[in-house]
């Protein structure tokens, strides 16, 4: 597998993470909007501010991404769990059964 380039999703969304970990949600948040304003169809961007909302609490609007990050990649693991803790979260159970049982 190539080394991932300066400037790469990967290098972003490893930047974001590194973001959280320092106590840093704002700044995260704001690198992850500018990401997926770059990559608007791509999962791992969508799952990554999806999180990120998440975390500061700004489910409905991480859940939208969530959904996103479904939509390009429906067989991740990673995002159908992530959107069907959303949806649990919101009580929407009869969403959130599907995505659990696969």
């Amino acid at each position: 597998m190539l080394s991932p380039v300066p400037g790469s999703v990967t290098e972003g969304i490893a930047g974001i993470r590194r973001l959280l970990r320092e106590g840093h949600g704002m700044e995260a948040e704001a690198a992850a909007r500018k990401l997926q304003q770059q990559h608007p169809a791509q999962g791992d961007v969508n799952h990554a501010l999806a999180l990120v909302l998440a975390r500061q609490d700004k489910d409905g609007e991480a859940l939208l991404f969530a959904k996103a990050a479904v939509k390009a990649e429906p067989r991740n693991a990673d995002y159908l769990v992530n959107l069907g803790r959303l949806y649990l979260k919101y009580e929407v159970v009869e969403e959130a059964l599907p995505l659990i049982e696969k």
